[in-house]
């Protein structure tokens, strides 16, 4: 009978709903299976509250393939605990077994499948609560308001009651905040600065997303784990604070997670979680993607080992809120419909964009000015070269890189990590040059601990120094130019 009351109510909201909606809820009420209950109970709760009602209609609607991923960690002695368990050792313990001990995943947790009724109805109230509220929330649409204040989880971190935790927490002084007028810019960087936890290399060592109890004993975590729990944070009390993710960063090793926001004025900001190193925002990268709760139009391309952060449906593509960016088109050199776009990052070709050919040409959209690209193809479990390396001007011209047999003395490289210039040691070093790939031309051992000569080379290109340790597979490619080594 519950069942057929939920129906009702459905029936009577489809004026609400685009047509191609309509029967979405169903397809997923169907996919819950025994936990079919928890969720009907949930549009029950709301049957007067039209608006409340259309926001658990949102979260259900959207919840395929959201879900927790468990992981268990065991000691060097053979003893596993569970992150739950991890968040009651003493922090300095707790990294100490961490050297000599490993985590894996046990387990998923479909949300579908599993998540309550109590605990959607209270995330719905807060944040309803929230959003009628405070005055930073007055220019949300619903719209808006679902997207990136409403939903009850961000990536696969264990469902915990973080919202009502940092509500309680710190309503009180979002309540002072507002009362003093504060914008919602003042809002996130007061919060940021005065309640940010710090970066903690050693986090690095846990897979996955952290719980909240876990994240609050250890007082910070990396960057990934820091822009999640901004994000938490600041959705408790009404801010539309998203969660971005740089894969591989564009002229740097590695990549990084910021937090974004568009305020009242709809001017875009984005920052490194808890303002660790501002430096960060001069940094480029070749794609950003936006954690979405809200299921993004499903890619023409089929998922495989290279794009699956292209296709991933709960990550959108925001390169060009961050970057200026160009959309280029480069000729076919090769008979494959699929084309990807990489970048070179710790060692290894990172693809950041795919394409298919079309009148012998391959479009590619939002590449971000600036940044050196190579076209690729897969052949089995390998990339293969399609074409040139280019470089994306900063006037959105594409700059093919070719050899020309130009003579180049090769004196005074360094090694680059980030920001810091490396010392190179006594380590053996081959300098490669690019020709379809990766080249080998000389051998040299630095003489000062500082730099690297390799003399004179009889041609110019893309060029590549690489060694056997792990910064030494872990350098930048360059270029020549008027005697200066661009890195990129």
């Amino acid at each position: 009978m519950k069942r057929l009351s939920v129906k009702y109510i459905f029936l009577f909201s489809l004026l609400l709903f685009s047509c191609s909606e309509r029967g979405r809820l169903e397809e997923l009420l169907a996919l819950s299976g025994d936990n079919r209950k928890e969720l009907e109970a949930v549009l029950l709760h709301y049957k007067g509250d039209s608006l409340k009602f259309q926001a658990a209609c949102f979260l259900i609607e959207n919840m395929l393939g959201q879900g927790t991923v468990e992981y268990i960690f065991m000691d060097c002695n053979g003893n596993k605990y569970s992150l739950e368990e991890l968040s009651v050792i003493r922090r300095d313990t707790l990294f100490e077994m961490m050297k000599s001990g490993t985590f894996g995943q046990t387990s998923t947790y479909p949300d579908l499948l599993f998540v309550s009724a109590d605990y959607l109805i209270e995330n719905i109230d807060i944040a309803f609560e929230t959003w009628r509220r405070y005055p930073w929330c007055s220019s949300l649409s619903f719209k808006r308001f679902c997207r990136d204040v409403l939903p009850y989880r961000l990536k696969q971190e264990p469902l915990e009651r973080w919202r009502s935790f940092y509500y309680r927490r710190y309503k009180i002084v979002a309540d002072s905040l507002a009362q003093a007028g504060a914008t919602m810019e003042q809002v996130v960087f007061f919060f940021n600065s005065k309640y940010g936890k710090k970066y903690t290399h050693d986090v690095s060592k846990m897979p996955g997303d952290l719980s909240l109890s876990l994240i609050e004993h250890l007082g910070g975590g990396t960057c990934d784990h820091l822009a999640l729990n901004a994000a938490q944070l600041l959705r408790s009390v009404g801010v539309p604070l998203h969660l971005d993710l740089l894969p591989y960063h564009g002229k740097i090793n590695g990549g990084h997670a910021y937090n974004s926001f568009v305020d009242e004025t709809g001017h875009f900001h984005f920052f490194s979680p808890y303002e660790r190193q501002p430096e960060r925002a001069k940094w480029t990268a070749p794609l950003v993607l936006r954690v979405c709760y809200e299921l993004q139009p499903e890619s023409t391309f089929k998922v495989n080992q290279w794009n699956a952060l292209l296709v991933n449906r709960h990550l959108k593509n925001v390169t060009n809120e961050y970057y200026k960016t160009c959309d280029v088109a480069i000729p076919a050199y090769t008979e494959d419909t699929l084309v990807f776009l990489a970048t070179y990052n710790r060692g290894d070709f990172k693809v950041v964009a795919q394409a298919g050919m079309k009148n012998d040409s391959i479009r590619f959209s939002m590449l971000t000015c600036g940044l050196l690209y190579y076209p690729m193809v897969a052949n089995g479990q390998q990339l293969f070269p399609a074409g040139k390396p280019f470089v994306v001007s900063d006037a959105g011209e594409v700059e093919y890189i070719s050899m020309n047999r130009k003579d180049v003395v090769m004196e005074g490289v360094r090694l680059y990590d980030a920001t810091k210039v490396l010392k190179p040691g006594q380590e053996c070093y081959t300098l490669y040059y690019w020709n379809k790939g990766w080249q080998p031309v000389k051998k040299a051992i630095s003489t000062d601990s500082e730099t690297l000569n390799f003399g004179r080379v009889p041609f110019n290109t893309l060029f590549l120094v690489r060694g056997e340790t792990v910064i030494g597979r872990m350098q930048r490619p360059f270029l020549v130019q008027e005697g200066e080594y661009v890195y990129y």
